[in-house]
């Protein structure tokens, strides 16, 4: 039988598994959720996070935006990103979130 899960609910065990350290797979076997319909409640937080958070750490001078090797950078755990300033908004927001999966 189906069981109905509000989106509350479906953002509280996406989370949850997160911090499990299990794979999606014996999350969901564990949890005795269907693991497609856990993929499909992924994507549709994932395609309505319009929203990312940022902050500025250092602000430059508008000399500095006069500049012609401007850049746009991301610090991450990982590593820091350099792009271009004339990457488009679009392939930022894809660029997002892939990160933030």
């Amino acid at each position: 039988m189906r069981k109905f899960r509000s989106p509350e609910q479906w953002q509280q065990i996406l989370e949850d598994q997160r911090q499990s350290g299990l794979t999606i797979s014996e999350f969901c076997r564990e949890h005795k959720i269907s693991t497609s319909g856990f993929f499909t409640q992924r994507k549709k937080r994932q395609a309505s996070t319009a929203f990312v958070s940022a902050k500025v750490t250092q602000q430059t001078s508008t000399e500095v935006f006069r500049h012609e090797h401007q850049h746009i950078v991301l610090e991450l755990s990982a590593g820091r990103l350099t792009l271009p300033t004339g990457t488009s908004a679009e392939y930022l927001t894809i660029l997002l979130n892939g990160l933030q999966a």
